[in-house]
């Protein structure tokens, strides 16, 4: 019986590549503050990926700089004792919530010089994690793996036996030498970008098992008899079932992802039923059913037939969904599940028939709805209009109102500096002179980049050094490009594609611009907002609800684009505007937060205290 899982730190819980990326950008700030030089993260990152020894005595022979040992030395000083950004692997809050629910306790190995270790430990808040943290170097240079002294340790402190214990790391070098010496089971986990990954195995002892991902660790302890694969709850119940369901998978890896794991803590089963194979974190069993965007593909009627079976299969407590098609295909699928007893939630991300909305939403979108609503046991609404609406006119069982999907603040604490935030701007041919104004949103007709595109040709005659950054792709693009070339824009609106690191484009940017037609609660106005830019934003639903004209930002009428035009122009031309706008930013944005949202799902799904 395994009641002790040992995981060693680097390349196996965090990445060490991502660390060392860290290190290298608080060195690079130091570099080029002393030396005046440019792009010096970039270059330190080739030199490592080409060797790793003696990056920075290579970095500065390269420049033909003279410098001493000492200077070396102040710089790796610099490299061990900063404050490093990184974070978790995506898989290691869903194994340790998995082991918390089996009565499994965790504890970490680590070598490495201990001032430089717990840095990385506190990066992550990894105590808040872990029962044991075990730093080897505070016992000595001698305990470093691959001495046993760390797991004699660890035996002494749980009070077990070595067949207890699974210790989990990636070195081959050092990590699985302990099966040698003392019982313990084994287990390497094989990560793409690992530093140690060819090294030679010592004295060719390999590990009793080779994984990798760590959700993996459930089938190992299965076969050790460690769990059972039906779980109990409490009085010996069966344990509660929850399955999200949504067009596509990416819809649930961006969006609901938290509310996974607020329900895998609470002891619930998840499942998630969406098309798309990808990985999803803290779900126990994804069904990829090919739903089809267009309601009236042919495909669909397999999926739907799919979906009720693995409704009526499941025995769910619990069926959220989400997107048009996937919520319309699961409350009609679920109609016997729920006369047993089973809850189902619909998330409206925003009606498509709204105040404003084309006649043809109204005609087809509305009655479906209307019909729907009755099998609908919590229907719940994102912006104000739509909950308004929902609560006079359709027949849900219960209406609720929840402040959109709530924003991780922790990501957009993000503290560039000026030399970090002018390289940043140079990779889009922007200079620290320019006027940066930046749309993050797929390239088609409802996010109207057309407008704006529009408004760059009446603005950029005028004031050359306002730049346009559209993030995002989408069937626009081709149509865009062309009007760019055509219009001689090409150095004043980029399209700088789909992008992962919209937190950072945020902290480049001296304005946000948004031009949508429709919109739920757009979690891109908030990004925005809590990055403390001003806004300028059409008025449709949902921005309307977020921008207070004058105070945070404006509104301009959707096509107005002389209006559009006015207001960057003002905000461009009057720093004590765009100061006091700036100001304004921050200032309704607590109750969008995520805690404060999932504190609202938890009362909707009865989770809270």
């Amino acid at each position: 019986m395994i009641k002790l899982v040992v995981f060693d730190l680097d390349d196996t819980l965090i990445s060490e590549v991502q660390y060392v990326k860290s290190c290298f950008r608080v060195v690079a700030e130091y570099l080029e503050k002393k030396y005046g030089f440019q792009g010096t993260y970039g270059e330190l990152e080739k030199l490592f990926q080409k060797n790793r020894q003696l990056v920075f005595n290579r970095y500065l022979d390269s420049k033909n700089v003279t410098y001493s040992q000492e200077e070396i030395e102040k710089i790796v000083e610099i490299y061990k004792k900063h404050e490093p950004k990184i974070e978790f692997f995506p898989d290691v809050e869903a194994t340790l919530i998995l082991l918390k629910q089996y009565g499994i306790k965790s504890a970490i190995l680590t070598d490495g010089i201990f001032s430089t270790q717990e840095l990385k430990i506190k990066a992550v808040d990894g105590e808040k994690f872990f029962e044991e943290i075990l730093y080897t170097d505070k016992l000595g240079r001698d305990a470093w793996k691959p001495s046993p002294r760390g797991f004699e340790v660890l035996k002494e402190k749980f009070d077990i036996s070595y067949d207890e214990m699974i210790y989990v790391g990636d070195n081959p070098k050092k990590d699985f030498m302990i099966s040698k010496i003392h019982p313990v089971h084994t287990v390497r986990i094989l990560r793409r970008e690992a530093i140690y990954q060819n090294e030679e195995y010592l004295e060719e002892i390999k590990e009793e098992y080779t994984i990798k991902d760590l959700r993996e660790l459930e089938e190992i302890l299965l076969n050790h008899g460690a769990i059972r694969k039906i779980i109990n709850g409490k009085g010996g119940e069966r344990m509660k079932k929850v399955l999200f369901v949504a067009s596509i998978t990416k819809h649930i890896n961006t969006f609901h992802i938290p509310y996974l794991k607020c329900l895998k803590e609470e002891g619930y089963e998840v499942h998630v039923a969406s098309n798309g194979e990808e990985k999803i974190n803290y779900c126990d069993k994804h069904f990829n059913v090919e739903f089809e965007r267009s309601p009236f593909r042919k495909e669909n009627k397999k999926a739907y037939r799919e979906l009720k079976k693995i409704i009526n299969d499941g025995e769910y407590d619990i069926i959220h969904c989400h997107t048009p098609v996937a919520s319309v295909m699961t409350r009609l699928a679920a109609k016997k599940a729920r006369k047993k007893g089973t809850k189902v939630i619909y998330t409206a991300h925003g009606f498509h028939f709204y105040k404003g909305a084309p006649m043809r939403n109204w005609i087809i979108y509305y009655p479906i709805e209307k019909y729907l609503s009755k099998y609908t046991d919590v229907l719940i609404t994102i912006n104000e209009e739509d909950y308004e609406f929902a609560k006079k006119k359709l027949n849900a069982g219960r209406v609720e109102h929840i402040h959109g999907i709530g924003i991780e603040e922790e990501k957009f604490k993000i503290d560039l500096s000026e030399s970090k935030r002018d390289e940043m701007r140079e990779n889009f041919t922007c200079n620290s002179m320019d006027f940066v104004m930046l749309y993050a949103a797929e390239l088609n007709d409802n996010k109207n980049q057309k407008m704006l595109i529009d408004a760059m040709k009446k603005l950029v005659p005028a004031y050359p050094n306002i730049k346009l950054l559209l993030a995002g792709d989408g069937p626009f693009k081709e149509k865009f490009e062309k009007e760019i070339q055509e219009n001689f824009l090409q150095s004043n609106v980029l399209l700088i594609g789909y992008r992962t690191d919209i937190p950072e484009l945020l902290k480049i940017s001296d304005l946000y611009v948004a031009t949508s037609k429709r919109e739920g609660l757009p979690i891109n106005i908030l990004e925005a907002m809590i990055s403390g830019l001003p806004l300028v934003v059409t008025n449709s639903r949902g921005q309307r609800e977020l921008v207070e004209d004058g105070k945070n930002g404006y509104i301009v009428e959707i096509g107005d684009v002389d209006s559009l035009v006015e207001k960057i122009r003002n905000i461009y031309l009057d720093s004590r505007m765009r100061s006091m706008i700036t100001k304004n930013a921050r200032a309704n944005i607590n109750k969008y937060l995520l805690p404060n949202v999932l504190e609202e799902m938890k009362r909707i799904y009865h989770l809270e205290e």
